[in-house]
């Protein structure tokens, strides 16, 4: 029989997270092929035409291909497949804390497994090279972080987001003096960063739960006014309700409520 037997390996037998090897043959046989055979070096066998195999270990293997032609006909080819699996890298980080504020140190903490490399890159610029790494953010924003891992042959990547927001300050009086032409004449929350001004209420009762005052404009505070007349002096209860800002997204809610004195 003329007949040239050859086979080949259809994935290479270092692998990332895998043991599996695909077998074809190449060959050339007069007459046709009426069977096949294929022993994979570790006890194992197939008869189909292109199989797949998974070893179990790491090692050296004897793959042998028989062939039977329809003229009855055997030839067999054999060789060595070196099986040398590479653990798979998987990607994971965290970050901490988990809702930083405008020029704060965040902390990137690595949790992947099976890396030898690591390449961070924040988002907005700027990148690092270690397995944990530090960073500060400048500008208020929602910023896409990934780490990207790999080792000798494999390689994985995670990604995460990092919302920015502006740290909260804000003053609240206790006391006002209407009609006193100062800047004590009004009494309101005074917002110097990170609130949202489209999502503002503040309400005035007094003893009896009437409302006295109601004002969506953080702006427009209470002037001590109600029914066009000047309040008596005594304590009034004052609620606000207002949203955090950040980005186009609304992550806090605040609700206060405490007393407000006019002074006799």
């Amino acid at each position: 029989m003329h007949s040239h037997i050859h086979l080949t390996l259809v994935n290479d037998t270092l692998g990332c997270g895998s043991r599996d090897v695909d077998f074809t043959s190449t060959s050339i046989v007069s007459g046709g092929v009426q069977d096949i055979f294929w022993e994979f070096g570790d006890g194992n066998a197939s008869s189909e035409l292109s199989p797949s195999h998974f070893y179990e270990t790491n090692d050296q293997f004897l793959v042998t291909l028989t062939i039977l032609s329809n003229h009855g006909c055997t030839a067999e080819y054999s060789r060595f497949i070196n099986v040398n699996n590479i653990p798979q890298p998987v990607a994971n980080f965290a970050f901490s804390p988990s809702n930083p504020k405008k020029d704060q140190e965040i902390t990137f903490t690595d949790l992947s497994s099976n890396a030898q490399s690591w390449q961070w890159n924040f988002g907005d610029g700027t990148t690092a090279i270690t397995p944990d790494a530090s960073h500060t953010y400048e500008g208020i924003h929602n910023y896409s972080v990934y780490l990207a891992i790999a080792n000798e042959h494999c390689r994985d990547t995670a990604f995460g987001n990092v919302f920015i927001t502006e740290e909260l300050l804000f003053y609240i009086p206790n006391a006002f003096t209407p009609d006193d032409g100062s800047i004590n004449g009004t009494f309101q929350p005074v917002f110097t960063s990170g609130f949202d001004p489209y999502d503002y209420r503040l309400i005035i009762y007094n003893r009896w739960g009437e409302a006295v005052f109601e004002s969506y404009n953080s702006e427009i505070g209470w002037d001590g006014y109600f029914d066009n007349a000047v309040v008596d002096p005594g304590v009034y209860i004052w609620q606000v309700k207002f949203g955090r800002s950040n980005l186009e997204t609304l992550i806090l809610i605040r609700y206060l409520q405490a007393r407000v004195m006019l002074p006799l």
